[in-house]
C-alpha cells in the first residue's frame, strides 16, 4: 500500500499547503484524492497518480466564459444516477 505521507514534506516545501483549491488547500486536496482511491483499493500507481493529479496546475483546463466554446465541442449529455465508478 502507497504510503502517500512519504511526499508530505517535499510538497509543503513547494509550498502546496499555501495554495488554495476550492475550500481546502491544494495539499489538503492531493491527499484527499488519493486517501479516496485507497479506500477504493485501487492499485498503488493509480493512487500515486491521484497524489499528485494537482501538482502541475489546471492553467489552460479551464474556460469560465462558456459562451466561446465552439457548439461543436459542447457536449450534450443527460445526467446519470449511475456510480461512475464501482467498488
Amino acid at each position: 500500500m502507497l504510503d502517500a505521507e512519504r511526499y508530505r514534506g517535499e510538497l509543503v516545501q513547494l509550498g502546496l499547503h499555501k495554495i488554495a483549491h476550492q475550500d481546502e488547500t491544494l495539499l489538503d486536496h492531493m491527499f484527499r484524492a488519493c486517501a479516496i482511491l485507497q479506500d477504493m483499493k485501487a492499485g498503488e500507481h493509480v493512487c500515486l497518480a491521484g497524489l499528485f493529479h494537482g501538482v502541475y496546475g489546471t492553467e489552460g483546463l479551464h474556460n469560465d466564459n462558456v459562451e466561446s466554446i465552439p457548439e461543436e465541442d459542447v457536449s450534450r449529455s443527460e445526467p446519470s444516477s449511475e456510480p461512475r465508478w464501482r467498488s
